[in-house]
């Protein structure tokens, strides 16, 4: 599965080339760490780690005050309960939000605002419901990895806010995305099995 490893593009495209040259030539994650402990350093403000713990208490006060209505909101699309206990949350400097579904956690950008905070979050619990309710049963039916995780994208438009960057997402995620905007009257199960009925992956 896809846990947001495609966003090192995004990464490599920003980032200072001699940045992601040290970077890359690590011989272990202890010197990457160091690497960016040192960008760190020359490029962020002083009180960056003060007003990260500020930051952490803000964001984790406003996640569990409003856990409900972000959970609330995949159960209703998906039609079934949130079935985890914990989801952690990390914050991160980078502008997309990378996350890891077997160990239960996604990014936040520190840098965003309560509406942003929110979005993410949905987007992301979107995800985890998307795979913890139809990921192996897709993959039991012989869809590809690949194919799985456009059907997976394109359903979190379901929790957007409507809006969504298309700079740079392949034309069939936009297609199937689309798909799915029109068929939103329908429960993602049936969603699923009109994507794939469709012939979008030949």
């Amino acid at each position: 599965m896809d846990y947001g490893d495609k966003n090192k593009e995004y990464f490599y495209k920003y980032a200072p080339k001699d940045f992601i040259d040290k970077l890359t030539k690590s011989a272990d994650k202890k010197l990457a760490k160091d690497v960016v402990g040192e960008y760190w350093q020359k490029t962020l403000p002083k009180s960056f780690n003060k007003d990260n713990q500020f930051l952490i208490k803000w964001i984790e006060k406003l996640l569990n005050e409003e856990k409900d209505l972000v959970i609330k909101r995949v159960e209703k699309i998906y039609e079934k309960p949130f079935p985890f206990e914990e989801i952690r949350v990390y914050l991160t400097t980078c502008f997309f939000c990378p996350y890891n579904y077997k160990k239960l956690y996604f990014m936040i950008n520190r840098n965003s605002n309560f509406f942003g905070i929110l979005n993410t979050a949905r987007h992301e619990l979107n995800h985890f419901m998307f795979y913890y309710y139809f990921g192996k049963s897709l993959k039991k039916k012989g869809i590809s990895l690949e194919n799985i995780e456009f059907i997976k994208e394109a359903l979190a438009i379901l929790t957007s806010n409507g809006q969504t960057e298309n700079e740079g997402r392949s034309p069939l995620l936009l297609k199937i995305e689309d798909f799915v905007k029109q068929n939103r009257n329908l429960s993602v199960e049936e969603i699923i099995d009109k994507v794939l009925d469709y012939k979008f992956f030949i």
